[in-house]
């Protein structure tokens, strides 16, 4: 808000200025959400990993787990279909390695 003032009314005199600044009160984020709102806005809730055996007695579409980039390739080099199979159901999160500088994307597809 204060920053679109400015940029419309770019000639303020210092007086004005610091008019405005001395005014100006931060209000804080409002958090006055209907919680029937608010659960349309999650649609996967983050959890620890704990197998794909779980995972498929569970059936939980909406669980997503997270995997560094190596062991994202450790289970596509050792459990290929449950890999698939798990992401067939849920989400997977893959983050890069901290080597990765560039702005090339995890392939699965070429180790």
């Amino acid at each position: 808000m204060l920053l679109y003032f400015f940029a419309f009314h770019p000639l303020l005199t210092k007086e004005e200025e610091e008019k405005i600044f001395a005014e100006y009160s931060y209000t804080g984020a409002t958090t006055n959400i209907h919680p029937l709102l608010s659960s349309l806005v999650n649609y996967t809730h983050p959890v620890k990993f704990a197998g794909f055996d779980i995972a498929e007695m569970n059936d939980l579409h909406f669980h997503m787990s997270s995997f560094s980039e190596s062991t994202g390739l450790g289970y596509l080099k050792q459990s290929a279909p449950e890999f698939v199979n798990y992401n067939k159901r849920q989400l997977s999160r893959i983050y890069p390695k901290g080597a990765r500088v560039d702005s090339s994307n995890f392939l699965p597809q070429r180790p």
